[in-house]
């Protein structure tokens, strides 16, 4: 389509046009669109909002491919307890887990660059320049962050383990919706949960009396 280099050009135009059928034109807008944690691809999407709402996604999947960490790398900074407690979290193995941690921090570096001074928001990355720029801030910040997101999840599930036991203690009937609804969210990974929406007032006041304000 005219307009519209290698995926591995410089720069990534924010429309591109072609002549359709009578001559009308068409339009297209490239975005890098995520198709996993640390990979995307190069599509025409059909309007800008489809554009703006995924580009950003795939901008900071595609700065991940190119600064992840080896899990074992990053399973070596956790405490034998954090390990003890990662191990008992809901994946079925420790790569799993260590990829949806990796991606987690990714959003929060990419998200902070976005914000600094020296960002820009991440829809708006469509030049290599810019987007070595936050590669280079993600290579300096994603093990740190990383880091710190597996101990906010160890936290999370042993706050979970304490919710089970607690809700189970309770047998009102009054509360078996609410009480279940407990149990639904304290089973979601905290890197997950966060995106999730809020539990109802109801829910939040047993969580929070359980384990504290979050």
């Amino acid at each position: 389509m005219p307009g519209l280099g290698d995926p591995d050009a410089s720069t990534i135009p924010a429309s591109v046009e072609s002549a359709g059928r009578a001559g009308l034109v068409v339009r297209g807008y490239p975005a890098l669109v995520a198709a996993s944690a640390r990979s995307a691809d190069l599509r025409i999407l059909p309007d800008a909002a489809a554009q703006l709402g995924a580009h950003g996604a795939g901008v900071t999947a595609l700065a991940l491919a190119r600064t992840a960490l080896p899990a074992a790398r990053v399973t070596s900074r956790w405490s034998a307890q954090e390990s003890l407690i990662l191990a008992a979290s809901p994946y079925r193995t420790t790569e799993a887990l260590v990829e949806d941690v990796q991606a987690a921090a990714a959003r929060v570096v990419a998200g902070r660059w976005a914000a600094s001074a020296s960002g820009c928001a991440l829809a708006e990355v469509r030049s290599r320049e810019v987007f070595q720029a936050l590669v280079g801030v993600m290579r300096d910040e994603l093990e740190d962050e990383v880091y710190r997101v597996a101990r906010y999840a160890a936290a999370a599930l042993t706050a979970a383990r304490e919710v089970e036991r607690v809700v189970g203690e309770h047998t009102s009937l009054t509360l078996l919706n609410t009480l279940q609804e407990v149990r639904e969210h304290a089973a979601c990974p905290w890197f997950r949960r966060v995106s999730s929406p809020p539990p109802r007032r109801s829910t939040w006041r047993i969580w929070s009396a359980t384990c504290g304000p979050w």
